[in-house]
């Protein structure tokens, strides 16, 4: 990473970081052919819609974000089995060198109902003051670039 990445890394802040990972997947899928429509910043649970270009299919995205290019946990929030979206989108390191992770909803949801996941996460229900379900990079760390669970 060239220091002037570092220096930008730290200047960005949270919000920042996941505009730049939402953009990032719309731009991603529109490569593959659908029109990506990001939803607006306060929305809860979806973030992007995407249909295809004759518009007989459409889906609904959540996108979790990082600027770290290490192994990291994604915070999927108090009750990931509400999830209202498809699919999971998750961009690592999306400052400088994306990484992008790609999981059907069902998939996450069936990790965090079964039980050794959930014995593993006990210990990370609380980190610093945010409480809540993570899924492990154990876990989606086989799925990156898994585009063709969407479709191209």
């Amino acid at each position: 990473m060239t220091e002037y990445n570092k220096q930008v890394k730290q200047s960005i802040n949270r919000q920042l970081i996941r505009n730049a990972a939402v953009y990032y997947a719309c731009y991603e899928l529109s490569k593959r052919g659908w029109n990506a429509i990001p939803t607006s910043k306060n929305s809860r649970g979806i973030d992007i819609v995407i249909y295809d270009k004759k518009g007989r299919e459409m889906h609904t995205i959540k996108v979790k974000s990082s600027s770290s290019d290490g192994r990291f946990d994604v915070l999927l929030g108090m009750k990931p089995t509400n999830l209202l979206t498809e699919y999971v989108i998750i961009v690592k390191d999306v400052i400088s060198t994306p990484e992008v992770y790609i999981l059907d909803s069902d998939t996450v949801r069936r990790v965090l109902d079964s039980e050794t996941v959930m014995k593993g996460l006990t210990s990370s229900i609380l980190k610093g003051s945010r409480q809540g379900y993570f899924l492990p990079y154990e876990v989606y760390k086989d799925f990156k670039d898994r585009w063709d669970l969407i479709g191209e």
